[in-house]
């Protein structure tokens, strides 16, 4: 999901598609297709206008040219810190990820934006089982001691509400609630107490035009549902069935 969003801001902002993949990231590929991406990597390898490795795409972070990046954590805690790396004790941990990719973007991207696919007092814990990357202890002051050019976590968009780091010292806000959805049900599916504005307004929903790029250019087989338990078979079927080969020009 997190590959899904930052291609379609790319596209919206920038005017150009960047796929970022598990291997490089290409710079306008002739596929916009996601899934097609994401299938055959050699599409993006013959078509894009440039390929960047994750070794570039890392030394550009660390010189801080990174504006923004789209992060999914296991865990969030009131003051932004993220867990991506166990569950349980760390001797022994009862699920381990992946943990790469996350300490440095906390510290060195100018704006991180979060978000989860699901919303309980699992993900946004009173204590985190590890902390992975910070966030705003010290309500951020630890950035200027130690030089370090990010800004940290500025919302975490979730399926229940948008949250903001803009409470006290830096803890998380209620920014607006999803169509639908109570302060009262967010409050109970987050383990730590959250700042609340006077009002609470309602999310702003996707334009149809920012629906339709997402949908129809980006990702047209939802491949973004592999995020959510409930989608994941569906799409998974979806997938299975798009593995044929892809004829596309070489730009040559």
């Amino acid at each position: 999901l997190g590959v899904v969003l930052q291609a379609v801001a790319a596209l919206e902002v920038l005017g150009q598609f960047f796929y970022l993949g598990t291997v490089f990231t290409s710079v306008g590929p002739a596929v916009t297709d996601l899934a097609r991406l994401m299938l055959e990597p050699e599409i993006a390898y013959r078509s894009s206008r440039a390929l960047m490795s994750h070794r570039d795409i890392l030394t550009l972070t660390l010189r801080g040219g990174c504006d923004f990046q789209f992060l999914r954590p296991v865990q969030i805690d009131q003051l932004g810190n993220v867990n991506t790396s166990v569950i349980g004790d760390v001797r022994a941990p009862k699920h381990r990820f992946h943990g790469i990719a996350v300490a440095d973007a906390m510290v060195l991207v100018r704006r991180v934006g979060l978000y989860v696919t699901e919303h309980d007092r699992r993900v946004f814990p009173e204590n985190l089982s590890f902390r992975t990357g910070t966030g705003n202890i010290e309500d951020g002051a630890w950035r200027a001691r130690v030089g370090a050019p990010g800004g940290g976590p500025v919302s975490v968009v979730t399926p229940l509400c948008v949250l903001d780091f803009g409470g006290p010292q830096g803890r998380a806000r209620l920014r607006s609630v999803h169509e639908g959805v109570s302060v009262e049900e967010v409050q109970a599916a987050t383990a730590f107490e959250l700042a609340l504005p006077e009002e609470v307004p309602v999310s702003t929903a996707p334009s149809e035009h920012e629906l339709a790029v997402l949908r129809e250019l980006v990702d047209p087989l939802s491949t973004r549902h592999l995020e959510f338990k409930d989608l994941r078979s569906e799409a998974n079927r979806r997938l299975a069935e798009q593995r044929a080969p892809l004829s596309v020009p070489s730009g040559e």
